[in-house]
């Protein structure tokens, strides 16, 4: 019998996150914060690992600061990484001088600062014996499309990095993350069905055989391939699940209007 794995990341991360009892780590990229701040700083600070990525340390700067005004706060993050060419000295020299945050230059430029910090988050995580199942990274889909598609990659790559640990890609709009090879089943809020939110399946690596159900548009052992059909603007039937069999990777991204 083929195992479905079964996947609820907006429930558990917009709605029941102070029932959520999972081990998880957060990544801020060199990205400006525009999620909503309450349900940000929530999943900031329940973070088992906090990890700022290079220009990411101004963006937490600014952020914290705004919170601040409002008498609320941040913890501090666990780690800062990152080829620091994006960070001001002033930002590097503050977060050097907090205690128990530590500082990882990354100078090779083979690897992203992303790929790298997985790589120093995996790391830290075996020392100091921490369990996590999830890695939500916090970002903006806007801007340079090779830093886009460089942050894609890294998702594709994420498993030989972080073995059953899910990488999401949270942004102020979408939420988007890699469905490997099989068969899953995804829990659709009824807000996201009731604002007929879009939804998208996109191939990566790889040609793609993919079977649906609960999309307006399903797929029957349909191959998706670039040069040929990949299943962008996509959207709900108005099924409280959506099920996906894929023979390949598939990046699966969907909006969450209506969530924040």
């Amino acid at each position: 019998m083929t195992s479905i794995k079964i996947f609820r990341p907006c429930e558990e991360l917009f709605l029941n996150l102070a029932k959520n009892n999972s081990s998880f780590g957060v990544l801020l990229l060199n990205s400006p914060v525009k999620l909503n701040n309450i349900k940000l700083r929530k999943i900031w600070n329940q973070a088992n690992i906090r990890v700022l990525v290079d220009g990411g340390s101004e963006c937490w700067m600014n952020w914290k600061e705004n919170l601040n005004k409002k008498k609320d706060d941040l913890y501090m993050p666990h780690l800062l990484t990152g080829d620091f060419d994006s960070i001001s000295t002033e930002t590097l020299e503050k977060l050097k001088k907090i205690n128990g945050v530590q500082v990882i230059h990354t100078p090779d430029q083979e690897e992203t600062d992303f790929t790298k910090a997985l790589e120093i988050l995996n790391d830290y995580k075996e020392q100091k014996k921490i369990e996590i199942d999830k890695i939500y990274v916090l970002t903006e889909i806007a801007g340079r499309l090779d830093h886009l598609m460089a942050n894609i990659n890294t998702l594709y790559r994420s498993e030989s990095i972080l073995p059953n640990t899910s990488v999401f890609l949270l942004c102020s709009d979408s939420f988007s993350w890699l469905l490997k090879p099989g068969t899953y089943k995804i829990s659709i809020p009824e807000i996201l069905r009731e604002n007929k939110n879009w939804c998208s399946l996109v191939p990566i690596g790889s040609p793609a055989v993919v079977t649906t159900s609960g999309l307006k548009w399903n797929l029957d052992k349909t191959k998706l391939e670039f040069g040929g059909l990949i299943s962008t603007s996509n959207s709900y039937n108005g099924s409280a699940e959506v099920e996906i069999e894929t023979s390949s990777c598939l990046l699966w991204t969907m909006s969450t209007r209506g969530l924040l």
